[in-house]
């Protein structure tokens, strides 16, 4: 069921579970450094995605993002995208 209009999930917009863990992995994987994905991920404004953020995801103290800094995260490293979801099995273990 989706979020009621007002709900606080509603204010917040639609955001991805990502295992940062994961995310360092494929980053290292890649070849990539973090500089390089930030520059990759940031919007065309260079806002939106810094080293600090990223580096705070891959330690694990923020889990969420949104739909579009995700995109772009997969996108940057060539992976599928549930290489990098929190659960990519959360409909399974809802079974």
């Amino acid at each position: 069921m989706p979020p009621q209009q007002n709900s606080p999930a509603a204010r917040r917009g639609t955001r991805i579970d990502i295992n940062g863990y994961a995310l360092r992995e494929m980053r290292k994987l890649a070849g990539i450094t973090t500089a390089q994905l930030v520059r990759e991920v940031a919007n065309a404004d260079g806002k939106g995605f810094d080293r600090s953020f990223l580096n705070r995801i891959e330690n694990g103290q923020r889990t969420v993002v949104n739909p579009d800094t995700f995109a772009r995260i997969v996108r940057a490293l060539g992976i599928d995208r549930r290489a990098l979801l929190s659960n990519p099995h959360r409909i399974a273990d809802a079974a």
